[in-house]
């Protein structure tokens, strides 16, 4: 008889214990944690503040269960794309691992009137994408908690003197033409996964 139910998605996943079953499965994972060093297991009051899951409801009674990169834990999907191989042998990619891992890391890059040339910058999240893109163009910054974890001006070393943030909104300046927004789009590469340094 099984003693929990899950939900597995590649390198991670929710163990639902069965009732008086919840601190042995607790127990038992994290012996095995301990052991392999390949994967985490977390109570949900133990979660990490970053990743926004300790004050939902839905995590009641369950454990949660995270892959380190290179791993992944077996589901019904790698099943059925091993079983559509010829071969027994066969890669597949998954996402959904610590966004704080360095090998989790994306890149951004930028060229255009408002950035200056051969400059790298500091790592930053992808939520801070939105008001850099508005300050490029003029616009007045959302008021929205879009920025949780830095100041907006921890970017001017990055940008050209006039592109710069004088204050927390810069929506009395000029905005870009929209010839240059347009030659930024098209030389911008960002990768939404995790955070990353901007080049």
């Amino acid at each position: 008889n099984k003693t929990y139910e899950s939900v597995i998605s590649g390198p991670n996943g929710f163990i639902l214990p069965n009732p008086g079953k919840f601190e042995e499965i607790y127990q038992n994972l994290t012996r095995i944690s301990n052991n392999l060093r390949t994967f985490s297991v977390y109570k949900k009051d133990e979660l990490p503040v970053r990743w926004h899951m300790k004050n939902t409801s839905r995590l009641n009674g369950k454990l949660y269960i995270l892959a380190k990169p290179g791993y992944a834990f077996w589901n019904n999907l790698f099943e059925y794309i091993q079983n559509s191989t010829r071969s027994m042998t066969f890669e597949s990619g998954t996402h959904g691992y610590d966004n704080e891992d360095p090998k989790m890391r994306a890149m951004f890059m930028a060229s255009g009137p408002a950035f200056r040339k051969n400059t790298t910058g500091q790592p930053f999240d992808n939520v801070h994408v939105y008001p850099l893109i508005a300050n490029v163009l003029g616009l007045k910054e959302p008021a929205s908690g879009v920025r949780p974890d830095r100041t907006i001006t921890d970017f001017n070393p990055l940008l050209t003197d006039r592109s710069r943030w004088s204050g927390s909104s810069r929506s009395g300046s000029a905005p870009c033409p929209a010839s240059h927004f347009l030659g930024f789009l098209a030389t911008a590469l960002i990768h939404v996964v995790a955070r990353r340094p901007l080049l």
